[in-house]
């Protein structure tokens, strides 16, 4: 019967550890350059500032995979009627988590949970780069 208990506890213990958590993320800033008003595709030399977002992320730190709700960027999906975006990473130098797409990157630390974001699409839309902490929820 020990060993059954043993068993049990180290099953939902490796189960539950697959799982990823809630953070909840805020940015400490975000600034870029947005398209020169009437004249799209030409940035202002000015940089702009944006109001800092905050946002409920799904990070698994073991199996290097992130799920936002609130920022865009990476791949785009609905779930009860709401919208995510999600990216499988790569383990980065110094304790990061990297994930990266054509135009988004978010890479955390695995330690304090600081993180850098940013979005360059380019072309005209607005580009910009940011930094905040996580949270766990």
């Amino acid at each position: 019967m020990k060993k059954l208990s043993l068993y049990i506890f180290l099953g939902l213990f490796v189960f539950n550890s697959a799982y990823a958590e809630v953070y909840y993320c805020v940015d400490g800033s975000l600034t870029g350059f947005n398209s020169k008003a009437g004249n799209y595709g030409v940035y202002d030399e000015d940089s702009a500032y944006f109001k800092p977002s905050r946002f409920t992320a799904n990070i698994n730190f073991e199996k290097l995979q992130f799920t936002a709700e609130g920022i865009t960027g990476f791949f785009k999906f609905e779930s009860n009627g709401k919208t995510h975006f999600s990216a499988e990473c790569k383990e980065g130098k110094y304790g990061r988590m990297t994930c990266v797409n054509k135009t988004t990157l978010f890479a955390i630390d695995k330690e304090n949970l600081e993180y850098v974001r940013s979005k360059n699409y380019g072309g005209g839309d607005t580009i910009l780069i940011g930094y905040g902490k996580c949270e766990k929820f």
